[in-house]
């Protein structure tokens, strides 16, 4: 994105490089590797964000070498392997409580340029995106108690990238990491993945066979869940209309898998009725 590296006054490209030994993320092995992460769930946003990105395991060793390079371009003095990347507190400072980053850009141009440098980061490797936005209303018009913002997420983005495998061609799998959120949360998740495995999910009709795991990390340990959770930050901020990031977006929107049923960017609004659709019937 032109004008991005002059905002943040210091040249990463060049740094970029430096990064790609001494990977940090989790072992991948072969087939696909999936890295998912949340925004939204805390703070009084409107939207709760879940977002993934997945590539062939050796395309996201490759993008977790350079999203560790990009962080050594951002703050030289420090290992990159100590602090992480985050969209909330690139954008609002760092949280106390987490104490993780030594990044604290002041301006506003600052902030929009290293969003957009991770995000093209990501965006220049052959990765697939997507993403569920589930809007809050939408919950407490159907009733359902706040946790199950996760279930409804959690089904609607692993029936995609189950549905993303299955039109590959082959009998590739997917190793779906996902950063270590609540334990309710992760019950919800879990409940997603049994029931889709099991095809007893009542919010969907998919069974699932191609996802074979989901591993849950420190996000501090891995840069391409770190990547996922500045991915679900901006299409979050896209939500709200936030239009200085809308160039940012753009690039996540390009690699948004959009294909008939397995489009890759579903919300779910207040003027949904009811579930999302009902099993044993197409959406």
């Amino acid at each position: 994105m032109p004008g991005l590296w002059d905002a943040i006054g210091i040249r990463l490209r060049s740094r970029i490089g430096e990064g790609a030994t001494g990977r940090q993320d989790p072992g991948t092995g072969p087939g696909w590797v999936a890295y998912m992460d949340e925004s939204g769930r805390d703070d009084s946003s409107e939207y709760y964000v879940l977002a993934c990105v997945v590539g062939r395991a050796a395309t996201m060793d490759r993008l977790a070498g350079e999203i560790r390079g990009l962080k050594r371009g951002l703050v030289p003095e420090s290992d990159p392997g100590a602090w992480e990347l985050h969209g909330k507190e690139i954008w609002h400072g760092p949280d106390r409580k987490r104490g993780r980053t030594p990044l604290w850009p002041r301006t506003k141009a600052k902030k929009i340029a290293i969003l957009g440098a991770t995000v093209g980061t990501v965006c220049d490797h052959d990765v697939t995106v997507f993403a569920v936005v589930v809007q809050k209303e939408y919950l407490r018009r159907t009733r359902s108690k706040s946790s199950r913002i996760v279930e409804y997420a959690a089904t609607l983005l692993l029936e995609r990238l189950e549905r993303f495998l299955q039109a590959q061609g082959k009998k590739d799998t997917v190793r779906v990491v996902s950063d270590s959120v609540r334990a309710g949360d992760r019950r919800e998740i879990e409940k997603a993945f049994a029931g889709l495995a099991r095809g007893d999910n009542t919010l969907s009709y998919v069974k699932t066979g191609r996802i074979s795991e989901i591993a849950y990390v420190d996000s501090l340990s891995s840069n391409n869940t770190q990547a996922a959770d500045i991915m679900a930050y901006v299409i979050g901020r896209h939500m709200r209309g936030d239009e200085d990031l809308e160039p940012v977006f753009a690039q996540i929107g390009a690699k948004v898998s959009n294909g008939g049923e397995r489009r890759g960017f579903l919300v779910l609004e207040a003027g949904t009725a009811g579930r999302p659709y009902n099993r044993g019937r197409r959406p």
